[in-house]
This record gives C-alpha cells, sequence and structure tokens, in this order.
C-alpha cells in the first residue's frame, strides 16, 4: 500500500469522487493549475484497477491537506515479463522482415 500525503489545500468531502471522474478539476482549486485538464486522477485509477487495486483519497477539510492511498497487485503472472516483451517485439520485427522482402 502506498501513502501520498501533502500539506495543501485540502479537499470537501462531498468533492472526492468527483476527484477520480474524467475531467475532474476542482473549480475551487482549477486556478492553481490552469494547464491541467482533470484526467490525471482518472487515468491512475484506471491503472491501478487495471492491475486489481484500489485506489482513495482523504481529507480532514479545506487547509487540512490530503492523503492518497493506492494499492495494486504484485503478482507478475498478471503481467508478461520485460523479457517475455522484448522477445514478442523482437519476433514481431522479424515476421515483418520477413513479410517485406516476401511481398
Amino acid at each position: 500500500m502506498v501513502h501520498v500525503v501533502d500539506t495543501g489545500i485540502g479537499i470537501n468531502e462531498k468533492d472526492v469522487p468527483l476527484l477520480f471522474s474524467k475531467f475532474g478539476k476542482l473549480l475551487r482549486t482549477a486556478h492553481m493549475n490552469s494547464e491541467g485538464i482533470g484526467l490525471g486522477l482518472m487515468i491512475s485509477k484506471a491503472l491501478v484497477e487495471h492491475n486489481e487495486g484500489q485506489i482513495n483519497a482523504f481529507s480532514e477539510g479545506i487547509n487540512k491537506g490530503s492523503v492518497f492511498i493506492f494499492s495494486m497487485s504484485m503478482d507478475t503472472s498478471l503481467h508478461p515479463s520485460i523479457e517475455q516483451a522484448e522477445n514478442e517485439i523482437e519476433e514481431e520485427i522479424k515476421t515483418h522482415k520477413i513479410d517485406s522482402m516476401a511481398g
């Protein structure tokens, strides 16, 4: 389990579910990061859930900071190894070269 703690401006309890939604920027804080579009936590949630995990945010309220917690599976059987991925890429390259030379 990973905890990320900040001492920032905090989050209203009712706003926590909005953080993980598409374009989930909070109007109250939009001026603080005008370049972001509100996808970061939605993408984080999708990645964590894809890896059989959970993510959540907690705050005691405005000006009290926030805590983000996530956990996810470390079961390597769920993911191809780097070596396996490299082998698949090399095989794809070889196949493509052979197809290109034959055609």
